[in-house]
């Protein structure tokens, strides 16, 4: 990219302490029983919306048939990669692998949500200068930040 645009947009990772970084982030994020269990939860989630979308009918014959309870989840988890013939050894890693890091990238935004008082709430999406508020504060002693951000002074790093 040239020109402003190009200044203005962050780099992607390329170097190796680019994916250090990210590395230590999950690492740091996921260390935390909470987070931990939702990116488990997200995952799961994320697995399911896949696995689950790209066979629509069968899921709704499996919803509404009047099979018994067995049956029906027979037929659901034998989509899921691993424990039906839906998918091969790569593509059911790869959904997995997918599912994974969803499961990671959303403990990962609620975490940096949570840690940064950020919200929905009026003004969101617009600096805290201009809405009035007061910019939230770094992250409490002995807390550090996932990302090395303006308000923490690079406490992450």
């Amino acid at each position: 990219m040239s020109g402003a645009l190009g200044r203005s947009l962050p780099g992607l990772p390329t170097g190796r302490a680019d994916w250090r970084l990210m590395a230590r982030t999950a690492r740091l994020v996921l260390g935390g029983p909470g987070y931990a269990a939702l990116a488990l939860v997200a995952s799961v989630a994320a697995l399911s919306l896949f696995v689950l979308s790209l066979n629509l009918p069968l899921v709704e014959f499996a919803l509404v048939s009047d099979l018994a309870l067995g049956s029906r989840l027979t037929i659901l988890v034998g989509l899921y990669p691993f424990l039906g013939p839906g998918f091969g050894v790569v593509q059911g890693v790869l959904l997995l692998v997918v599912a994974a890091l969803t499961g990671v990238d959303v403990a990962m935004a609620v975490y940096h949500v949570r840690e940064h008082d950020l919200s929905a709430g009026p003004g969101a999406g617009s600096s805290a200068s201009s809405s009035g508020r007061s910019a939230p504060a770094a992250p409490p002693a002995g807390r550090r930040c996932w990302r090395a951000c303006s308000r923490c002074s690079g406490s992450g790093r």
